[in-house]
């Protein structure tokens, strides 16, 4: 659906040669918006996603962070 499709036409009166070409586009406005449509939500899909898994990944590593800073030693517990 995509592409240029070319037409020449030939005139051939009295000898004398023209030729007129010309070139239409073979893509429409629907096909065009879709192609673009597609293409942003591919990016900016990935892009969030991407977001999603740094701001996981922050997370995860404030709460080892937090619980190694709180953990509690049981070597020195007289109870156990």
């Amino acid at each position: 659906m995509a592409g240029r499709g070319r037409d020449s036409i030939l005139f051939d009166p009295n000898g004398d040669k023209y030729e007129k070409d010309f070139e239409t586009l073979t893509l429409h406005f629907l096909f065009l918006s879709a192609d673009v449509g597609g293409n942003m939500g591919l990016f900016l899909g990935c892009s969030l996603l991407t977001l999603c898994e740094f701001v996981d990944l922050l997370i995860i590593m404030c709460l080892r962070c937090w619980r190694k800073r709180n953990a509690v030693d049981l070597k020195g517990d007289q109870f156990q």
